[in-house]
């Protein structure tokens, strides 16, 4: 699955799609246990990681700029 090639670009959304799900739960749980610190950063990473599922699926607007290619 991660040998590059033709399988790179769905590697890369695999591995956003994990951080985008692990950021929704970090951010809650976190926030909710009152560790501010870690929900936070991963509430930071939430908007980040689907910005950069939304270029890897192409479905951003156009003008937006793109972090992949």
């Amino acid at each position: 699955m991660f040998t590059g090639g033709e399988e790179t670009t769905f590697s890369q959304q695999f591995i956003w799609a994990i951080v985008f799900v692990c950021s929704l739960r970090g951010s809650y749980k976190n926030l909710k246990d009152g560790d501010y610190f870690w929900g936070i950063a991963f509430t930071v990473m939430i908007p980040v990681s689907a910005y950069f599922l939304m270029d890897l699926f192409n479905v951003l607007p156009p003008g937006v700029p793109h972090v992949f290619g």
